[in-house]
């Protein structure tokens, strides 16, 4: 078969679409009359459109005779490619009213950390199982991948991640974003810890050793902020990059840890966990899932952001 693009470069400058879909009609009516019909040009535009094939071609292409006009071999060998490239062009340009998510067939990337993860993962597998076969996810660690959420936008521009869930950080305009949801902060500690009961004082909590998550070995967080504007500090013992890890640790010692409402419920069957609200007030943690304004209209992102809304309403994330 004989590619379109072997043609010299100043040929194909010159090629436009008209004349192939002329090429195309005359390969298959062999007749100007019935091509002109089928392409909706008149029959003097079709036998321009064949003389400026034939100066482009440096071929006949279509010799005149009893039977209808009949293709040269080199028309012969260009018929095929040519008609393959306009299928191509048809197909890009035709909008796909495909809106089953059980005919997806694709891999979405979605970049989270642990604490959205546990909290999201099996409820997402579950759904994207039983209403998109064909899909699979992979669930990449932000902070794993990401030190700052500039990175994790970074992310999606480059495609590396079709979307993220983030908290309530300044979003680019290029980005869009749907609030999933928010939750409040409150302590958790283990079973049995001598000090720790529901309805902590203030002076009980800043007596206690806390467990702090970052990711950047950071001195204090939002939490520390609050208080600090109440002038009190709390005793920060330990600093861990992971939700999981501190929960764990929460588990096995005195110390305690002040985490969003959402995962302290989590914590509670899973590490055996008590929760106290907190004697102050603290800032609300929002949540948004984040994509790039090119997958917008998506079918399939839009399918898949409506899963992740969905499970995160499912999973204890409140709008």
């Amino acid at each position: 078969m004989i590619s379109i693009i072997n043609m010299h470069q100043k040929n194909l400058n010159a090629i436009d679409l008209n004349l192939l879909k002329v090429f195309s009609a005359l390969a298959a009516e062999r007749s100007v009359t019935k091509a002109a019909n089928s392409v909706g040009l008149s029959q003097p535009a079709v036998s321009h459109a064949l003389r400026r094939l034939r100066d482009l071609m440096d071929d006949e292409l279509f010799i005149r005779s009893t039977d209808g006009m009949q293709p040269t071999e080199r028309c012969r060998e260009l018929a095929p490619a040519i008609d393959a490239s306009l299928k191509m062009l048809q197909d890009a340009m035709t909008v796909k009213d495909d809106n089953d998510p059980a005919n997806l067939r694709a891999t979405y990337r979605l970049g989270m950390n642990d604490l959205f993860s546990t909290l999201l993962v099996p409820g997402l597998t579950a759904r994207v199982a039983k209403q998109a076969p064909n899909v699979s996810l992979r669930f990449l660690h932000s902070m794993a991948i990401n030190q700052n959420v500039d990175d994790a936008y970074s992310d999606l521009e480059r495609g590396r991640i079709d979307l993220t869930v983030i908290q309530d950080f300044d979003t680019p305009s290029r980005f869009d974003r749907e609030l999933l949801g928010a939750s409040e902060f409150v302590c958790v500690a283990r079973a049995g810890h001598p000090v720790f009961q529901p309805g902590l004082s203030m002076e009980q909590y800043t007596s206690l050793g806390h467990i702090m998550f970052t990711t950047l070995d950071a001195e204090y967080s939002r939490i520390d902020e609050a208080l600090s504007k109440m002038g009190i500090r709390r005793r920060i013992e330990l600093r861990v990059p992971h939700y999981s890890a501190a929960l764990s640790a929460t588990a096995l010692t005195d110390l305690v840890y002040t985490v969003p409402r959402i995962l302290a419920q989590h914590a509670e069957q899973a590490f055996g966990l008590q929760v106290s609200e907190l004697p102050f007030e603290a800032p609300v943690r929002k949540i948004f899932q984040v994509w790039h304004k090119t997958r917008t209209k998506d079918f399939g992102h839009q399918w898949l952001r409506n899963v992740v809304s969905d499970v995160s309403q499912l999973s204890g994330i409140v709008p």
